[in-house]
């Protein structure tokens, strides 16, 4: 049986705080109250994980909700570079979206808040397997692609603490020398799109919607993909 008082406690709870991130929001940012509250829409797609560090950070909430669709976009345009594969889900432009990403947010609001967020934001794609919801690439998601988005945010971290006044151009140079120089993971895949094992096998699409931890593998970023 449900005990409604502490129920209607944490229901209270929970308004005071989201009252409280819209003041933030409208104190401490260039939008107004009634901006803030369109912002916030956002808030409510987030993962678990990803609101408590919105809830935890209120005063840069904003800004990184900011930083992050620069990176969405800036990933986008890096499609469009010849010398990288073109692939936003466990390629070279996945893996240059999420270092670009915390490189911004390192030199914008601080290693320490970049990399929590980082593990946050990962935490949820295991939120999201187990309810079978899509990530950020419209894929279910998997363990290895966890463990190359946390190595390839820690090399963007990197950058962006070796590059604290560096702008927004030199800041891709960076990031894109770092992926074609082979200091990025991306995920073993052929020319046709299909995962590979750690044998170069296509892994049968089955197995990688039905387990967390499934035969794919990481290879560096600088590293061609067969045609097998």
């Amino acid at each position: 049986m449900y005990n409604f008082d502490i129920l209607f406690i944490y229901l209270n709870f929970y308004r005071i705080v989201m009252r409280f991130i819209i003041l933030c929001f409208s104190l401490f940012s260039s939008i107004n109250y009634s901006n803030a509250q369109v912002v916030l829409k956002s808030f409510w797609q987030l993962s678990c994980p990803e609101k408590f560090w919105v809830v935890t950070h209120p005063f840069v909430a904003h800004k990184v909700s900011v930083l992050t669709k620069e990176a969405i976009i800036a990933g986008h345009e890096m499609k469009k570079d010849t010398l990288f594969d073109g692939d936003e889900s466990g390629g070279q432009v996945d893996a240059f979206r999420h270092s670009y990403w915390m490189a911004l947010l390192t030199q914008k609001i601080s290693q320490r808040k970049a990399i929590l967020l980082g593990k946050a934001h990962e935490k949820g794609n295991f939120r999201k397997f187990k309810r079978r919801k899509v990530d950020e690439e419209s894929n279910i998601p998997d363990s290895i692609s966890v463990v190359m988005d946390l190595f390839n945010n820690d090399i963007g971290v990197l950058i962006g603490l070796q590059n604290q006044q560096s702008n927004r151009d030199s800041l891709k140079i960076f990031i894109k020398t770092a992926i074609l120089q082979g200091n990025m993971k991306i995920i073993s895949k052929n020319t046709q799109g299909f995962f590979l094992d750690l044998n170069g096998n296509v892994i049968e699409q089955k197995s990688l919607l039905n387990s967390w931890n499934n035969p794919k593998c990481l290879i560096p970023s600088n590293s061609s993909r067969n045609n097998k």
